[in-house]
């Protein structure tokens, strides 16, 4: 009888156990873990990159409690972007995306925040 309660604890412990895990997010990913799935869609599209740098930045990003109260608004900062880097990839541009031009529009977007050791390369 003893054997039998030890049993019915050790399986109570484990189904807690198993009922407390929870499948890995896509929207949080590490830069170690699966970079191919996380980067990818950076390949595509210029959107796309933008999109991993901010989503990369918001999960990331160690003093998002200083660029607040410094009136950083990161959320606005991608509504105001999104559609500039939307029109990067517009395919009736009449010229080709060059290097400064997207360093000049990477650089706006980190320029807003106040920390000397961000840039894109």
């Amino acid at each position: 009888m003893k054997r039998i309660k030890i049993y019915v604890a050790l399986a109570a412990i484990c189904a807690v156990s198993l009922a407390g895990c929870r499948p890995e997010g896509e929207d949080i990913l590490s830069y170690g873990y699966n970079d191919a799935q996380a980067f990818a869609p950076a390949g595509q599209s210029y959107a796309a990159q933008f999109e991993v740098l901010w989503t990369a930045m918001n999960c990331n990003y160690g003093i998002w409690d200083y660029e607040e109260e410094l009136g950083v608004d990161w959320d606005q900062v991608h509504k105001e972007y999104l559609p500039k880097f939307k029109a990067l990839d517009d395919t009736t541009r009449q010229t080709r995306v060059d290097d400064k031009e997207l360093d000049s529009l990477y650089s706006e977007v980190l320029n807003r925040l106040h920390d000397g050791h961000l840039y894109v390369q």
